[in-house]
């Protein structure tokens, strides 16, 4: 049993754990669905792996994040339009 000064206790320790396992779990959530967009590191990988796909002279691509029940990148080669765009994954491992 907690002491307090002010006769409460507060919150107990089991609200403080689902508290806190909610709150990895939405961090987990909104950053398996945004992270690599916003994160330079990944997004210069994504950007670096789609280069190299298009031909390598960070002109001619086009990358765009797409968020659904599997993120990827979708990656364009925008001299040939006609093309599909390829799927480079969640998890770009640039060059």
């Amino acid at each position: 049993m907690g002491v307090s000064v002010t006769g409460s206790t507060g919150w107990s320790m089991t609200t403080i754990r689902a508290v806190s396992v909610l709150g990895g779990t939405v961090f987990g959530l909104l950053f398996y669905l945004f992270g690599p967009a916003l994160t330079p590191t990944l997004h210069a990988a994504a950007m670096s792996s789609c280069n190299e796909h298009t031909g390598g002279d960070f002109r001619n691509f086009q990358i765009e994040w797409v968020i659904g029940l599997e993120p990827h990148w979708d990656c364009w080669d925008t001299n040939n339009p006609a093309r599909p765009a390829v799927d480079l994954g969640w998890w770009a491992s640039g060059s």
